[in-house]
């Protein structure tokens, strides 16, 4: 179930309204993880592509940053950032250069 559950995320556009619930299969920490990945992504660069009105963004960033902050240390959340972009800008870097 949790692979088909990741299988089906696409980068489509967060309503603002989005709540950040809990995904099938994962528990409510696991769910938060994943959506901190999504939103890393997804607001840097497809939320620009899609003509996401900044507002909608940064509503949705302090909506996960407070979740977030309800279940790990901001410590954890630094990691959890950190090792996310890092590992987007390994596949960034290792896709331009046509790299497997």
């Amino acid at each position: 179930m949790q692979l088909e559950t990741l299988a089906k995320l696409d980068l489509g556009p967060l309503p603002e309204d989005y709540a950040f619930a809990a995904r099938a299969g994962f528990s409510a920490d696991e769910s938060l993880v994943i959506d901190l990945a999504y939103f890393l992504v997804w607001s840097g660069v497809h939320a620009r592509a899609a003509d996401v009105h900044p507002r909608v963004v940064h509503t949705l960033r302090r909506r996960l940053h407070a979740k977030l902050r309800e279940r790990f240390s901001p410590r954890e959340i630094e990691e959890l950032t950190w090792r996310f972009t890092q590992c987007v800008a390994f596949n960034w870097h290792n896709e331009f250069l046509e790299l497997d």
